[in-house]
């Protein structure tokens, strides 16, 4: 029972620092470290668990950090775009955790390899993300604003560099969420139900802009406050007319990005 007790003890520390980035856990692992944990808790997922229980005493630092993204990178493939089954990403993560405490697994590319069957690839991921809708309202809206910020990135080649936590961008919904009558000729009732929170209806704008300027008026008008941002892919928005074809378009251009932002390599 005392075995079992000293073995739990540095696994509770552990616990707590996962549910907290900032937690003093992390502060002799890499930045990336903290940000790997903070994607985790955006992405509402805790699956993966016992498996980064078993790995934490026979890995080293450098091996549990690239196991943190290789989950990161998984979790958003398969659980917030792809949306596949928990169960089955329960069950691969539970029996790669058994074979890490038998010392079959020994290091983050063995993982990889052994998690191989669950990772979406590529074709599959980009349309994926080319038809996901995140509300992005409350909690949801933390995680559609560090997709953003990431895609705002991947657009620049890295010459943006956003970080989603510090950043004052708010998200700018182009389509309205109580649209006027000015957009029913772009929008029918029932296509702004379903395009109003899709990714590509979103970008980033500056909380002044969003408040007073944009709010709910008609596309036209918008484009002319857009031109005025600091983000290069609001400022450069533009497109005559906002409807449902150019949310497709431009969501299917965030997918080709997402693809090589979110990879295992």
């Amino acid at each position: 029972m005392f075995e079992l007790l000293d073995h739990l003890e540095p696994l509770a520390e552990l616990s707590d620092a996962l549910d907290d980035h900032h937690h003093p856990f992390w502060q002799d692992f890499p930045p990336t470290a903290r940000d790997h944990v903070r994607h985790l808790n955006l992405y509402r997922v805790t699956q993966f668990r016992p498996l980064l229980f078993a790995a934490w005493l026979p890995f080293d630092r450098e091996q549990l950090v690239k196991l943190l993204r290789l989950i990161d990178v998984l979790s958003l493939r398969y659980s917030v775009i792809g949306q596949e089954n928990p169960n089955a990403l329960e069950d691969h993560y539970n029996r790669v955790a058994q074979a890490i405490h038998r010392g079959e697994v020994t290091r983050a590319g063995e993982v990889r390899e052994a998690l191989r069957a669950i990772y979406v690839e590529d074709e599959d991921f980009k349309a994926a993300f080319s038809r996901a809708q995140i509300p992005a309202s409350g909690e949801r809206g933390r995680l559609v604003r560090y997709l953003l910020c990431a895609i705002e990135g991947a657009r620049s080649g890295g010459a943006v560099q956003l970080q989603d936590e510090t950043t004052t961008a708010t998200i700018e919904h182009v389509l309205p969420k109580n649209p006027s009558e000015a957009w029913s000729s772009s929008f029918t009732a029932e296509q702004a139900d379903r395009y109003v929170d899709r990714l590509g209806n979103y970008l980033l704008l500056e909380g002044k802009l969003n408040a007073r300027e944009a709010a709910n008026r008609s596309f036209g008008e918008k484009r002319e406050i857009y031109r005025t941002s600091i983000y290069p892919s609001t400022r450069e928005l533009a497109v005559e007319e906002w409807t449902p074809a150019q949310v497709e378009q431009r969501q299917a251009e965030m997918a080709r990005l997402a693809v090589g932002l979110w990879r295992w390599t």
